[in-house]
C-alpha cells in the first residue's frame, strides 16, 4: 500500500506537468496557412529560377512566423534555400527540421551536401550512450512516449488501489514509473538542446570574429568565419552576438586543448547570421 500511494502522486505530478507544458510542435492549419501550404505545393512544382525559390523560403517563413511549424516545411525551406543558392540558411532549416525528422536519410544527405560534404556528428558523452535511443526518436515522439508511460503508470497505481496485494502490478507499475521519469530526463535533453540552448550559422562569406563587442577589439581568429559555420549562441548586445563555436570549424587556434576552447568563443555581428 505504501509503494501504491508513492506510485500514483509520483505519477500523476509527472503526467500533469508534461501535460501542462503543452508542447506544440505547430498546430493543425488553419485556411489561411492551409492556402499558403498550398502555394508552397503549387510553387515547388513551377519554380525554376533562383529568384523563384528565394520567394519560395520566404514563404515558408511566413507560415512558420504564423506558428505552424514542423520537419516538413523545415525541410522544404532547406530545399529552397540550396535552390536559391544559399547555402547557410539551408543549413539552419535542415539543422532545425531535424528535431522533427532525425532518421530521415534524405534530410542528412541534403545536410552533408548543405555542408559541402562535411557532415560530421557530435561526439558521444556518457549520457549520449545511456540515452542510447537519442539519436532513434524524434524531439517530439520523445515527448509523446514519456506521455503514453506517465498515463500507462497513472493507470496501474490507480489499479493498486483495488488490487492491493498484485505483486505482478505494483512491480509493473514500478517499472513504468522509471520509464517514465528514464523518458522525461530524454525529453529534457532535447529541450536543452533545440529550446534552451539558441543555436545559429553564418550566411555570408568572410565574417571576422572578434575578442569583444567592437570593431576595434582585437580579430579572435586570424581567417574569417565562412558561410555555413554553426555555433551556439552565449550572450546578445545590441547588433553583436557571442558565440561559441565548433573547436574543428577554428583555424589557426593554439596547439593546447585549452587554448582551443578559449579560441572559440568571440564576437560577430548579428547581421551576419541566421539563428533557430
Amino acid at each position: 500500500m505504501k509503494r501504491a500511494t508513492l506510485i500514483l502522486p509520483g505519477a500523476a505530478v509527472l503526467l500533469l506537468g508534461l501535460c501542462l507544458t503543452g508542447f506544440s510542435c505547430g498546430r493543425a492549419p488553419d485556411a489561411e496557412i492551409d492556402a499558403k501550404l498550398r502555394e508552397l505545393d503549387a510553387g515547388f512544382a513551377t519554380a525554376d529560377s533562383q529568384e523563384d525559390f528565394e520567394a519560395l523560403a520566404r514563404l515558408c517563413q511566413d507560415v512558420l512566423d504564423r506558428g505552424f511549424v514542423n520537419g516538413d516545411l523545415l525541410f522544404c525551406q532547406g530545399n529552397a534555400f540550396m535552390e536559391a543558392h544559399m547555402p547557410g540558411r539551408a543549413i539552419a532549416a535542415y539543422q532545425n527540421a531535424r528535431r522533427f525528422r532525425i532518421r530521415d536519410a534524405r534530410l542528412k544527405s541534403n545536410l552533408e551536401t548543405a555542408l559541402g560534404g562535411r557532415l560530421s556528428e557530435d561526439s558521444r558523452s556518457l549520457i549520449d550512450h545511456f540515452f542510447f535511443w537519442q539519436a532513434w526518436l524524434s524531439y517530439p515522439e520523445k515527448y509523446q512516449a514519456a506521455v503514453l508511460a506517465g498515463v500507462i503508470t497513472l493507470l496501474l497505481g490507480l489499479l493498486l488501489f483495488r488490487y492491493k496485494r498484485a505483486a505482478a502490478l505494483r512491480r509493473s507499475a514500478l517499472l513504468f514509473l522509471f520509464l517514465t521519469l528514464i523518458l522525461c530526463a530524454s525529453t529534457a535533453l532535447d529541450w536543452y538542446c533545440y529550446d534552451f540552448t539558441r543555436h545559429g550559422v553564418i550566411v555570408t562569406d568572410d565574417v571576422f570574429a572578434w575578442k569583444g563587442n567592437s570593431i576595434s577589439s582585437s580579430k579572435a581568429f586570424k581567417e574569417p568565419l565562412g558561410e555555413g559555420t554553426g555555433f551556439v549562441v552565449l550572450e546578445e548586445w545590441g547588433k553583436w552576438v557571442r558565440i561559441r563555436l565548433d573547436s574543428d570549424q577554428v583555424k589557426g587556434t593554439g596547439k593546447s586543448g585549452e587554448s582551443r576552447r578559449t579560441a572559440t568563443e568571440c564576437w560577430i555581428l548579428r547581421d551576419a547570421a541566421v539563428f533557430y
